[in-house]
């Protein structure tokens, strides 16, 4: 890091990459990148000062002695080939990050197939009441957006196990907080993502979900759960209108009571998590408490959008069969009445490989509408498409109300029926229907 003086970032506008172009900028390197879509994070880079090209012209690299791209940027892209023509470093985005990691005494990475970005952005808050915290958040928290700068006492990170990245990374604290069968174009099956995992925790003060089947075999030195079996683990679990709240002990003995403004049982497990590396950096309870309480999510997680004419509006990031199943519970226990679900799949692969898992899940609900797929990185495969999804659910369940939507003038003609309308997935659906029909955000 200290022989390099500037970096360019190809693929700078998304949610991790501008991230870590704000922080580079804010420590006095000369940044600069680009981005084909003109999003919020664009334009958050632009307003900071730094320079965004919407192309990928080989020549925009001029005047930099370092590149950083992401794993969506393919090799026949004219700025790393012409990178590469020149020999300049050239890094993945998790290998910038494990430089920068690299400067402090104590990090902490959160992993798990599900869960990381709240638990990610909850850890901050409560260690930011405590520590000159830096936190790099994958994901948009209400209180901190997805970077938050202040000191080097300790880094806090995301830990993304797509292409095995989370290996790159060499902090002194991991959390993992669940495993689960995801990234089917990376792994060629659960065995190998579970092996990836355990490596990851190796060298390291692991934090892992003791009630996760396929986190067993992962040597912990601490665990988290409901069975008392646990390190720490939580009793007299409540969920309301308000949010959660449940006891928390360590060896049988009670540690305090705990109040969140979240929902399911599975943001139990990410609060325990956050807990335990809390108390081992020795935060006072009253803190910890006080961050808990006054944690507002992430968005696109649990999300309110907002209004428009007599629809309320809701979105979810959940784009995973569990993930899907977890929302949806919890949605309907406090929300009876006339609800369309949107549903937009994110990536083929996911798709094809998980197919029964997304049909099961779909099968307990009416009123669902499949949105075509958001692609991502893939190209089209016809077995792996929302159109393919849709049609095994009408196949299946041809009593359910299903739909299948191209595109948004066909949501136009629908809404209208419902009172409220949930978007799932992390495709580019949320953003459109915010756009166009939400008055306001919360």
């Amino acid at each position: 890091m200290k022989k390099i003086k500037s970096f360019y970032f190809i693929g700078i506008g998304g949610v991790n990459m501008s991230a870590l172009a704000i922080y580079l900028y804010n420590n006095g390197y000369k940044v600069a990148g680009s981005d084909l879509s003109n999003n919020n994070y664009v334009k958050k880079l632009k307003k900071t000062g730094i320079t965004v090209f919407n192309n990928h012209y080989k020549d925009n690299v001029d005047g930099f002695n370092a590149i950083v791209y992401t794993s969506a940027i393919k090799d026949d892209c004219p700025e790393l080939i012409e990178a590469r023509k020149r020999k300049l470093p050239v890094f993945k985005r998790s290998q910038l990050l494990s430089l920068i990691l690299s400067n402090f005494n104590k990090s902490i990475a959160v992993s798990g197939t599900h869960g990381k970005t709240t638990t990610t952005a909850l850890l901050t808050e409560i260690f930011s009441l405590h520590f000159g915290v830096t936190a790099f958040i994958g994901g948009e928290s209400a209180n901190f957006s997805n970077l938050l700068n202040l000191g080097n006492d300790i880094c806090i990170t995301e830990a993304c196990e797509y292409e095995k990245n989370l290996l790159d990374l060499l902090t002194t604290d991991k959390i993992i907080l669940n495993i689960d069968r995801d990234h089917v174009d990376s792994y060629s099956s659960l065995d190998e993502l579970t092996h990836t995992f355990n490596k990851f925790a190796k060298n390291s003060y692991s934090i892992i979900n003791g009630d996760d089947n396929n986190c067993k075999n992962i040597k912990a030195n601490c665990t988290f759960g409901l069975n008392e079996n646990n390190t720490y683990f939580a009793k007299k679990i409540r969920d309301t209108k308000k949010g959660l709240s449940f006891n928390v002990y360590t060896a049988n003995k009670k540690i305090f009571r705990a109040h969140v403004k979240l929902h399911g049982i599975e943001n139990v497990y990410n609060c325990l998590s956050v807990i335990a590396v809390c108390i081992k950096y020795d935060i006072p309870l009253k803190k910890i408490k006080i961050g808990l309480k006054n944690f507002n999510g992430v968005s696109r997680r649990n999300e309110y959008l907002g209004q428009f004419s007599h629809i309320r509006y809701y979105a979810d990031y959940a784009h995973h069969p569990t993930e899907i199943d977890c929302y949806l519970k919890n949605f309907f226990r406090f929300n009876k009445s006339n609800t369309l679900i949107v549903f937009q799949p994110h990536t083929y692969s996911r798709t094809r490989e998980l197919i029964d898992d997304f049909t099961k899940v779909f099968a307990k609900y009416d009123n669902v509408a499949i949105y075509k797929t958001y692609p991502a990185r893939e190209p089209y495969d016809k077995n792996g498409s929302a159109y393919f999804l849709y049609n095994k659910l009408q196949t299946l369940y041809p009593e359910k109300s299903l739909m299948y939507l191209e595109n948004l003038s066909c949501f136009d003609e629908l809404i209208y029926y419902y009172k409220k309308v949930i978007i799932l997935g992390a495709g580019d659906l949320y953003d459109k229907v915010k756009t166009k029909y939400c008055t306001k955000t919360f």
